[in-house]
């Protein structure tokens, strides 16, 4: 599936940030579905939630 980037790009789960919602204007891409649900495991894992 398409991404909608130009480029490779990454989910780095081990390095998450706060990020202020004023900062997302537009979409840039999307992950399917099932990259999403891997990065929601990893993250899961990480924050051990």
């Amino acid at each position: 599936m398409a991404s909608g980037l130009d480029a490779v790009s990454y989910a780095k789960c081990e390095d998450v940030k706060s990020v202020s919602e004023d900062r997302f204007v537009a979409r840039l891409g999307m992950v399917d579905t099932e990259i999403g649900l891997q990065i929601g495991r990893i993250l899961k894992f990480l924050l051990d939630l």
